[in-house]
């Protein structure tokens, strides 16, 4: 899981940030991380679902199995976990994007 992340980072990043000319002033610099984790944000959502079916199917392959359960188990709280957690950053961020115009 950590393999195929840092591939899509190493891929994604480069190509996001070498696509900007340098920025000028603030908001300059403010458009850029806004592409930049506009970018992020999508991947990092998938890979919690990911995370969360790959529990899943853990979970089910391994009924007869205290321990793969229980690994399932853990493996399904932590995507939804991370889910959640992404969720209301994001959510946080767009109501202060809206709140103050940025």
């Amino acid at each position: 899981m950590n393999t195929l992340f840092l591939l899509v980072a190493a891929i994604a990043v480069p190509m996001a940030v070498s696509a900007y000319a340098a920025p000028k002033d603030l908001r300059g610099i403010t458009d850029i991380v806004k592409n930049i984790v506009g970018i992020i944000v999508p991947i990092l959502f998938l890979a919690s679902l990911a995370g969360f079916l790959f529990g899943v199917g853990k979970f089910i392959l391994s009924a007869d199995s205290e321990e793969g359960r229980e690994s399932g188990k853990k493996m399904m709280f932590w995507g939804v976990v991370a889910f959640f957690v992404m969720a209301s950053i994001w959510s946080i961020l767009s109501i202060a994007k809206y709140t103050f115009s940025l």
